[in-house]
């Protein structure tokens, strides 16, 4: 039976995995100003209106503790960053939790190490991860529902996948890439990175593969380049959803791409939105347009069962030092 919370004014409340020994004693043991109002502590684990909440939202509750105060929501390490400028110094436990977590950096620095210490007592004592709700298709979580009605079906059934889930699509196509002679220089940092295509080609058969994990909030994304005369070329990568219309594609290493989304004109646009290092649930931005340029994307819908891709890369200085461009067909799909 799930428990109804209304909740009140200047009560703050976390919900944290009640099977974690850490995670559990950690709560029970963190004490707030009296000045700040009355903490609740919800068992993510037992069936709670304001657990179903923060699912809805989004939050991974296997990826991170939720402080619902206020109106407000915040989580991870600005969970921890949050309760400790609201605690109390009462005691040793409180003086360190307060000393450690009231500076933001430091949150964010250690918070993945006490997230790695649950994992690994979960792991050892055999507890299941938290299951999560049915999540939104991924064209849902990046548009809103009047925009969503003017893309058409192709590009809709391209972004089927949802996170948390068992959704595969599979796209067949052919490519042409294009690559200058900056970009050949170049090229081993991408293929450190596991990112984009070295061999320059015309008109090779490709296939695109989109698998969802019943565990993850990522959609593994792989590439397959079928080169005549040479072992096909692998492409993988990651897809998550951060927020609105902010998606971003994870390679090798927690390096990031982030991707502004639009759509107009039967075609949804990938705009540039910098480069960025992954660590944990933050991303931690780095200069990179000078040294590799801003990219491009967009697919467009040419007919009912094909759509048309492109995605290139523009040096500041060089202008565009790479292109990969193709024709697609959904040929599977198993939501």
């Amino acid at each position: 039976m799930k428990t109804t919370i209304e909740p009140t004014k200047n009560t703050l409340y976390l919900i944290y995995d009640g099977n974690c020994i850490l995670c559990r004693n950690s709560a029970q043991a963190i004490q707030i100003k009296k000045s700040v109002g009355e903490l609740e502590l919800i068992n993510a684990r037992e069936s709670n209106s304001l657990v179903k909440d923060a699912l809805d939202k989004g939050y991974d509750l296997n990826e991170g503790i939720v402080v619902y105060y206020n109106g407000k929501y915040f989580y991870g390490s600005d969970a921890v960053n949050f309760l400790a400028l609201l605690g109390s110094d009462s005691d040793l436990f409180n003086k360190i939790n307060t000393f450690i977590f009231k500076h933001k950096l430091m949150s964010q620095l250690f918070y993945p190490i006490f997230k790695l210490a649950r994992n690994i007592i979960l792991s050892l004592r055999k507890i299941p991860s938290l299951p999560m709700p049915t999540q939104k298709k991924l064209i849902q979580k990046i548009f809103d529902e009047q925009t969503q009605k003017t893309i058409p079906n192709i590009l809709r059934e391209r972004y089927l996948n949802r996170p948390y889930s068992k959704d595969t699509l599979l796209l067949k196509g052919e490519m042409n890439i294009t690559i200058s002679k900056i970009f050949s220089l170049l090229s081993p940092l991408f293929r450190l990175t596991g990112a984009l295509v070295p061999y320059p080609a015309q008109k090779i058969p490709a296939s695109v593969e989109l698998t969802s994990n019943n565990n993850s909030e990522k959609i593994l994304m792989h590439r397959t380049f079928y080169y005549p005369g040479q072992p096909s070329y692998h492409f993988r990568s990651q897809v998550i959803h951060i927020k609105d219309n902010l998606v971003i594609e994870l390679m090798r290493f927690g390096f990031a791409s982030k991707l502004i989304y639009s759509f107009d004109n039967n075609k949804i646009s990938m705009d540039y939105g910098g480069y960025a290092v992954r660590i944990g649930k933050i991303l931690i931005p780095i200069p990179l347009k000078y040294l590799i340029g801003e990219f491009y994307a967009y697919e467009e819908a040419t007919s009912d069962d094909q759509f048309n891709m492109l995605v290139k890369l523009t040096h500041p200085l060089f202008g565009k030092i790479f292109q990969y461009d193709g024709c697609f067909k959904i040929v599977k799909s198993n939501e």
